[in-house]
């Protein structure tokens, strides 16, 4: 399931963020989708966090890994809550573009955003989540749950699938994720070299969710 369904997710992004890259190249061309999607589905299955990949010059999804029960329930019992994906909060920018940017839904559950950029041009946007920034704030989910006609009970047990990540831990793991793309789309479509160190980029990513054995 994508974070942000349809296929002109950006538009809402730029009109958030008040801001429009330099758009002349599209992102998908210069990646081996087949490489990032595996990599990104291995992220996945390691930090139960899900990933979306959009090409910013066509508003197209090109990489989408990663399911959460929680999300997908909420979409379904209360179909306007996905516009609440597209109220990004917490804007911070470095020069031009954002860094990164929060998105906190009304069960208290967080997603992150933030764009990709390879040589000078901003090509992609890169969206991780959901995260529990907090311990579980169960007064809120009953009554978002009660204010929706919804029940409660069903939707706390699913919150115990959901990682509590700091929003710096969350913050990071976004900015090594955008390196990991930026990496495979500057090496001549997947070559191995570059393959090799976007995966020392997506370890990075994940480092903080690996379990001691």
């Amino acid at each position: 399931m994508n974070m942000i369904n349809g296929t002109n997710a950006t538009a809402g992004i730029d009109a958030g963020c008040q801001y429009q890259g330099a758009i002349g190249k599209n992102i998908e061309d210069m990646l081996n989708l087949s490489t990032l999607s595996r990599m990104l589905d291995d992220f996945c299955s390691v930090t139960g966090l899900m990933v979306d990949v959009i090409d910013r010059k066509s508003g197209e999804v090109v990489a989408a890994e990663g399911t959460k029960r929680i999300c997908a329930a909420f979409h379904r019992d209360c179909p306007a809550s996905e516009l609440s994906c597209k109220n990004f909060m917490d804007t911070q920018h470095a020069g031009d573009a954002p860094v990164s940017i929060m998105c906190n839904c009304e069960l208290g559950l967080s997603t992150a955003f933030s764009s990709v950029k390879v040589g000078e041009e901003i090509l992609a946007d890169i969206f991780i989540g959901p995260a529990l920034l907090a311990p579980v704030n169960a007064e809120q989910v009953e009554n978002t749950c009660k204010a929706f006609g919804i029940d409660a009970g069903s939707y706390l047990r699913m919150m115990k699938e959901v990682n509590i990540v700091g929003s710096e831990d969350l913050n990071a793991t976004l900015a090594e994720l955008s390196e990991t793309v930026r990496i495979l789309a500057e090496g001549a479509n997947g070559q191995e070299e570059s393959a090799l160190e976007a995966y020392k980029a997506l370890f990075k990513a994940k480092r903080g969710f690996l379990k001691d054995s």
